[in-house]
């Protein structure tokens, strides 16, 4: 684009961008450190349970279970940030 005989482009500059992306993949894994709350027989005369899995470790038992994990084709990306590095500025 060529600016108007009044205006000065600027000349290319070269900066450093970070790209963050999130990704989600749905696994299932099998875990042990979970706490039984209540169990107990519903209207229906069904079994129900409710499970607190709150000190569960998921990580360990994903990093056990499938090894680390690393993004592939059937990852889904939910975003993408382009941003500017400012450290080098004071």
């Amino acid at each position: 684009m060529i600016p108007p005989y009044d205006e000065i482009e600027n000349p290319e500059v070269e900066v450093t961008v970070c790209v963050s992306k999130t990704y989600h993949k749905t696994y299932t894994v099998k875990v042990k450190d979970y706490q039984i709350i209540d169990e107990y027989e519903d209207e229906d005369g069904e079994y129900q349970c409710e499970i607190d899995f709150s000190d569960c470790n998921l990580q360990e038992a994903l990093e056990r279970q499938y090894g680390i994990v690393h993004p592939d084709k059937t990852w889904t990306e939910d975003e993408q940030e382009v941003i500017l590095d400012r450290s080098w500025e004071v």
